[in-house]
């Protein structure tokens, strides 16, 4: 399969797995070692002073963070995901956790593609599907690899402004699950 398909097959999956998704609410799936959901409200807040976007969903010990790291201002795009580490412009960064029956597992991606398909200056709207790794505590026996899956979309979320002391971008990509608390 080319990588253009592959990637059409990618964003296909992640209309299906989230189905519309109301004003304001991200949605995620994940599979392979572990399977699981999340749908809510999420946040977006745009660091000015470096230059980059988190996009967050929190629900209990449950929770999905992206990063975007636009080229100067964010515009609709594709931007590749990309591993923890320095980050790439353009690019973004993903990250996961929950708590299952005994430890909070976390996990980063590896690779994928975040798809913004609407950007105004208060609100963004896109897509996201992403390979992630688990990171610091070995899986749990209930999780049967140390991979999973993701697909997302999010839908007319707002975007508010960070403080002047939003974390420079670099300090998120160092730690993984660094926006998602």
């Amino acid at each position: 399969m080319t990588m253009a398909r592959h990637g059409a097959v990618l964003a296909l999956a992640a209309v299906w797995a989230c189905g519309s998704v109301s004003a304001g609410e991200l949605s995620a799936r994940w599979s392979g070692g572990a399977r699981g959901s999340l749908r809510g409200p999420a946040h977006a807040g745009w660091c000015a002073t470096s230059g980059w976007l988190e996009l967050t969903l929190m629900r209990g010990d449950t929770g999905v963070a992206a990063a975007v790291f636009p080229i100067g201002a964010l515009r609709a795009g594709v931007y590749p995901i990309v591993a923890a580490g320095v980050p790439v412009h353009p690019g973004a960064a993903v990250a996961l956790r929950w708590l299952d029956s005994t430890t909070v597992q976390q996990y980063a991606a590896q690779a994928g593609t975040l798809r913004l398909e609407q950007v105004s200056p208060r609100e963004v709207s896109g897509t996201m599907t992403a390979t992630l790794r688990a990171v610091g505590p070995a899986p749990t026996a209930g999780s049967a690899s140390g991979i999973v899956t993701l697909a997302g979309r999010f839908t007319r979320v707002p975007v508010a402004t960070a403080p002047d002391g939003c974390p420079a971008a670099a300090a998120l990509t160092r730690h993984p699950v660094a926006g998602v608390h």
